[in-house]
């Protein structure tokens, strides 16, 4: 883990561009529109299997109604720091009034430190006037990392964020 503060990579902040010639899946887009009844949805697929491409068209379809936050992860978001700072740029991304300077910061010596800038990034996420749909991309790449516990917190105390999580 890194004490800098990550550059961040604006590729990660939107879904990849695809063609013209897709797979019919209006039946998978359409269940996936009703996620505002679901807090959380997770898409688990083995690589290769159009997880990615779906869920691009569901933000591209999605995105002139309501906010929608895109986030495609890689091996190097297993760095809290990075991770969260990333979220929070797509998150302002789609809502421009969210509080960017609020990231994670996360402590080895003292979990209690973090849990205050934890409720900030919770807290302003909570009061946005229009409940954004957040899909993180390649969650497996968080596979096993010490922190997650702060995400699922968050996914689990956000009170009107809907969250699409895809991995393999």
């Amino acid at each position: 883990m890194s004490n800098t503060i990550p550059i961040i990579e604006t590729r990660k902040l939107k879904p990849l561009k695809h063609n013209n010639e897709l797979i019919d899946r209006s039946r998978l887009l359409v269940y996936l529109s009703h996620i505002n009844q679901k807090k959380c949805c997770i898409i688990n697929a083995p690589m290769g299997s159009g997880k990615t491409v779906l869920l691009s068209q569901f933000y591209r379809e999605q995105k002139p109604i309501k906010p929608m936050v895109w986030l495609s992860l890689d091996k190097n978001d297993i760095d809290p720091t990075r991770f969260f700072l990333h979220l929070t740029q797509a998150i302002q991304k789609a809502l421009p009034d969210f509080n960017r300077q609020v990231i994670f910061y996360h402590s080895e010596a003292n979990d209690e430190n973090d849990k205050p800038l934890q409720q900030l990034f919770l807290d302003e996420l909570n009061h946005q006037p229009i409940a954004p749909t957040i899909i993180i991309d390649n969650l497996q790449y968080l596979e096993d990392c010490p922190w997650c516990d702060a995400l699922l917190n968050l996914i689990e105390q956000s009170e009107s964020a809907h969250w699409i999580l895809s991995g393999q």
